[in-house]
């Protein structure tokens, strides 16, 4: 026999129709949501387990890139490539003639006297 899906509650539907199958089922719903977050934390611990024991290896702390979780996790968003910025270059001077004012030209082809 198929268990009988939970209608989905919110915090009013709590509030306002507080009788006792209401309750129940919001006490029902956060004791699997503590466990759930038991088993979070649990992963976290090996995976700290596992990122000591490669540092252990390498020999030095801080060494070893670890990257980005493959999966999407609450609280690490994923970074975004931002453009590069453009930087502007310096400008080159180039003096053109051997007279008393020189006359400087830079890459993008403007002239400044």
């Amino acid at each position: 026999m198929a268990a009988k899906e939970q209608p989905k509650l919110s915090f009013i539907d709590i509030v306002t129709r507080a009788d006792a199958q209401v309750i129940r089922q919001a006490l029902e719903a956060r004791i699997k949501i503590d466990d759930l977050l038991g088993i979070r934390e649990e992963a976290y611990k090996k995976i700290a387990e596992i990122e000591n024991e490669i540092e252990g290896i390498v020999g030095e702390q801080g060494t070893f890139e670890f990257g980005e979780p493959p999966y999407p996790v609450s609280g690490f968003a994923p970074k975004k490539v931002a453009a590069k910025a453009k930087v502007p270059s310096a400008p080159v001077i180039v003096k053109k003639g051997g007279k008393s004012k020189d006359v400087e030209s830079s890459i993008d082809g403007s002239v400044n006297s």
